[in-house]
């Protein structure tokens, strides 16, 4: 997760090797921002997962309605989309 995001900033470490950090450093880090947990992947519960195709039509019947009756309705992907698209510093 550390070298994609390295790499992804176009950036090297010379401490880490192939901008992969040890594990004592990942330790180390972990140490220090303790908000930061460890989460278990887990199955989804049999009702999570009793989603029938009809249910999931009707959702998109509704975006599409809530999409088209009402102008201010603007949705979570389109924003973050938008955010992701605009330079990190404004031009001058």
């Amino acid at each position: 997760m550390v070298k994609t995001y390295i790499q992804k900033c176009s950036q090297t470490v010379a401490k880490f090797k192939n901008n992969v950090p040890s594990a004592d450093w990942v330790r180390s880090f972990l140490k220090r921002h303790s908000d930061i947990t460890h989460m278990v992947c887990q199955n989804i519960k049999v009702v999570y997962a009793g989603v029938t195709p009809k249910v999931v039509q009707q959702y998109f019947t509704n975006l599409k309605e809530s999409l088209t009756t009402d102008e201010k309705f603007v949705p979570v992907t389109h924003i973050l989309t938008t955010m992701r698209q605009m330079p990190l510093t404004t031009p001058r």
